[in-house]
């Protein structure tokens, strides 16, 4: 995700270190997706949401680790030019569970 800032800290024995860092808003999904033919889609590929923004990578066994999304959408993983290096997957989440009990 080349979207991410890198902060540093060096700490010292006993000390504690505050970093402010962003954060996504929406819901994180883990969506196993394959190409026709039940062919993996490649590692280490960006996914792309509707808008063009990055939000997530296919990682290992054609899983797509994503953050960020709405509750449906389609995301997008381009690996080439030509057509088949391409893919548009459509999702719909679940619905969340309510959090207070």
């Amino acid at each position: 995700m080349s979207d991410a800032i890198l902060k540093q800290a060096s700490p010292v024995l006993s000390s504690v270190v505050m970093l402010k860092a962003e954060t996504t808003n929406g819901r994180a999904a883990l969506i196993h997706a394959l190409q026709p033919g039940d062919n993996a889609l490649p590692f280490g590929v960006d996914v792309v949401n509707g808008s063009g923004i990055t939000v997530g990578v296919v990682v290992t066994g054609s899983w797509i680790l994503a953050r960020g999304l709405e509750d449906k959408g389609s995301l997008f993983v381009k690996w080439g030019e030509a057509g088949a290096e391409q893919c548009r997957i459509d999702y719909v989440l679940p619905r969340q569970m309510n959090a207070e009990r």
